[in-house]
């Protein structure tokens, strides 16, 4: 799948191919694309060629900061002419973009002006998903011999960290392993956001992630008030009595 949206594979049909289970019986399809490389133009006519081939209905891709927007709207959250602070965890750290409310003809939608800012740092995916690889094999590093304990199940569900269980594992020589990170925390590994968001004059501040922890924003399928959380890096950085709000998207897998 990465291959297929990172276009190394730029088989089209194949890409359209592995949407289908999530697009199965919708209404409507959205593709979230993000800031940078991974929301291109020539990533856009990637992602729209395979909607295409796919056929899919009423189609379109949506800048993820949009789509938080859009969500909190639906739910009745933010208010005509608010100027919301957008933050949303990717795969090389954090995205942040300040939209402004706008109301026409009674319909109320985000204003997109610039692109968001990214902040590279330890709370992007790829750098959570390189802190459980590392714990999974050890001191012995990513080897032969370790190599079915760095694409076990467990090292995602620790980098997003969700409950892990004990996991047993089929090694190369066809013994067995059972591989056990359930005491592993990876907020111990990864630093604190040290970068200014650039954010205090917003009315009020949505945070879209995926992690769980709460010193990389806890993700709730509700709003959660922020200021009830404790010990976040980004609470820390910003310094203001600002409405910060986690929500989580309903985006189907």
């Amino acid at each position: 799948m990465r291959a297929l949206l990172e276009q190394r594979d730029e088989d089209v049909i194949n890409l359209a191919s592995f949407l289908k289970g999530s697009a199965r019986g919708a209404a409507y399809n959205l593709l979230l694309i993000d800031e940078g490389l991974d929301g291109s133009e020539a990533s856009q006519e990637h992602l729209l060629d395979a909607l295409a081939a796919g056929r899919y209905r009423n189609s379109s891709l949506v800048w993820r900061h949009v789509l938080v927007a859009l969500y909190a709207i639906e739910q009745g959250f933010v208010r005509a002419e608010q100027r919301v602070g957008i933050v949303c965890q990717d795969r090389q750290g954090l995205a942040v973009q300040e939209l402004r409310m706008r109301s026409s003809r009674g319909v109320l939608g985000p204003e997109r002006g610039d692109t968001a800012k990214l902040l590279e740092c330890d709370w992007g995916y790829e750098v959570l998903l390189r802190a459980a690889r590392t714990a999974a094999t050890g001191s012995e590093g990513l080897s032969s011999r370790t190599a079915h304990r760095a694409i076990a199940r467990s090292v995602g569900r620790v980098a997003l960290e969700l409950k892990c269980e004990p996991e047993i594992l089929r090694m190369q020589n066809g013994d067995w392993e059972v591989i056990d990170l359930s005491s592993y925390n990876i907020a111990n590994s990864v630093a604190d956001l040290q970068s200014d968001l650039d954010i205090d004059d917003c009315d009020l501040v949505l945070v879209e992630i995926l992690t769980s922890s709460p010193r990389a924003l806890p993700c709730t399928r509700t709003f959660l008030d922020f200021p009830e959380v404790d010990n976040s890096p980004l609470l820390a950085v910003t310094g203001k009595p600002a409405r910060w709000f986690v929500v989580k998207l309903p985006i189907r897998w």
